[in-house]
């Protein structure tokens, strides 16, 4: 079993990319076998001639390996690292934030059938919508042969499309539930002051997009989409 971390990066956060790759490997006490960053042509086309020098050698330094991929799709990170590292435990993270130095030691404690959320408490978080508390959270720790099969069917990523679901945790939560995969939370962020003082323009561009449009909430167009599901795919999933 590998220990797999992923992440995605565009055009408004990439310049912070350099501190959170920084710290990351500066601070953690355990490193993952690999490390991935995904990043679109369509926002790079240039690929890494696109890239700071500074962030192109600490990717070299750290035997980080990129990923360039068509189109500009944030679930990059998850869908594109299966089924080659099903069998493997995945760690999917976001590069406005600062995690604990243990998180990949705490990632392998993980026991096959769960999904740790890397996650925030409400009071340090902007955003509400992370309940009920067994809500799917994008950064989480997966580990082997747990992430739903369903999800590599590609008529499944086709529907998402056709669908135009924005949000990975409204795609991917009906499915984990489908899958019995239980969703626990014991990893926190640093807090959010103290990301606004290190990452404040990777902070405030995560911000713009998550209220870009004030009246979306995950889990009541989560409800949406399962119900779709169970009319037209059979597929009797409870939330």
């Amino acid at each position: 079993m590998k220990t797999v971390v992923t992440l995605t990066s565009w055009k408004k956060r990439i310049k912070c990319l350099y501190k959170f790759l920084y710290v990351f490997f500066k601070t953690q006490t355990a490193l993952p076998d690999i490390f991935y960053i995904w990043l679109s042509i369509e926002e790079f086309p240039n690929k890494e001639k696109d890239l700071d020098s500074k962030l192109l050698d600490l990717i070299s330094k750290h035997n980080i390996t990129l990923k360039w991929l068509e189109g500009n799709d944030r679930v990059f990170k998850r869908w594109n690292v299966y089924p080659e590292h099903y069998e493997d435990l995945v760690i999917s993270i976001d590069e406005d934030r600062v995690y604990p130095f243990d998180l990949i030691d705490c990632a392998k404690t993980v026991k096959q059938g769960t999904v740790l959320n890397i996650f925030c408490d409400a009071e340090d978080s902007p955003n509400k919508v992370y309940k009920p508390y067994d809500w799917f959270c994008g950064q989480c720790v997966i580990p082997p042969n747990t992430y739903p099969k369903e999800l590599l069917d590609p008529q499944i990523k086709e529907l998402r499309k056709s669908l135009n679901i924005p949000c990975d945790e409204v795609f991917t939560y009906p499915f984990l539930k489908k899958n019995n995969v239980e969703i626990i939370n014991e990893i926190k962020w640093a807090p959010v002051l103290f990301l606004e003082s290190i990452f404040s323009d990777a902070y405030e561009s995560a911000l713009s997009l998550e209220f870009k449009n004030k009246n979306f909430d995950k889990y009541e167009e989560c409800k949406k989409f399962v119900e779709y599901l169970n009319k037209f795919h059979n597929m009797k999933i409870k939330i």
